[in-house]
């Protein structure tokens, strides 16, 4: 990709960024998540006689990007970020990891802690729009909508408590949806923790209409 398109997706977005590779870390990164998905596919191999592409992509994938949430929560600290593919390799052996909801994790990390360094656009907002739906039909990913609903309200965007109240809602549909296809007409607790984290996400807005602070 050329610098005048890293230029444009700049333009476009403030929740991506490109990965420099003259940087160790990210080095280390790709390396780390390049060996995650080789030993899982040597450990499908042995286990079960036939190699598993598909689930080692995914380790690769949720290895890379527990070090991506950890160097969003403490860019200065690249000792935790390779703990944490380290533990993220060990975990996704023994089991593959969600890594949609990972992804939507990354996501709701760099929105809060503003490491990207710009404001939300647009276009980032459609982004969270599906990111906080897909989320609502994971009931692992509840808190993580709430967390999100949160760092957007406190965004600069100039409509971000109406912006956050949307992705709440975009959640709640769609994990009604899911819980009445489990349950067709009977309210499963799913449906109430999801309408009582709406409810009291709406009352913390009302009793503080002018919540929406600045990072520092």
């Amino acid at each position: 990709m050329h610098a005048t398109d890293l230029s444009k997706l700049h333009q476009m977005t403030g929740l991506g960024r490109p990965l420099d590779f003259s940087l160790g870390s990210n080095r280390i990164a790709v390396i780390g998540s390049a060996l995650a998905v080789s030993l899982s596919l040597l450990l499908s191999w042995v286990g079960e006689g036939t190699i598993n592409f598909v689930e080692g992509a995914i380790v690769g994938v949720g290895v890379f990007l527990a070090w991506a949430i950890a160097r969003e929560i403490d860019p200065e600290n690249e000792p935790a970020s390779y703990l944490a593919m380290g533990i993220a390799t060990v975990a996704g052996l023994i089991a593959a990891p969600a890594a949609l909801v990972t992804a939507v994790l990354l996501l709701t990390t760099r929105v809060l802690a503003g490491t990207v360094g710009s404001d939300l656009r647009s276009f980032d907002l459609l982004v969270l729009l599906g990111a906080a739906a897909f989320a609502g039909t994971q009931p692992v990913a509840w808190p993580i909508v709430g967390l999100l609903a949160f760092a957007v309200s406190r965004s600069r965007h100039r409509r971000a408590g109406l912006a956050a109240t949307v992705l709440v809602g975009a959640a709640v549909f769609s994990g009604l949806l899911l819980v009445n296809d489990l349950e067709p007409g009977v309210p499963g607790i799913g449906t109430w923790a999801l309408l009582g984290t709406l409810v009291l996400f709406s009352r913390g807005r009302i009793r503080n209409p002018n919540v929406g602070g600045r990072c520092d």
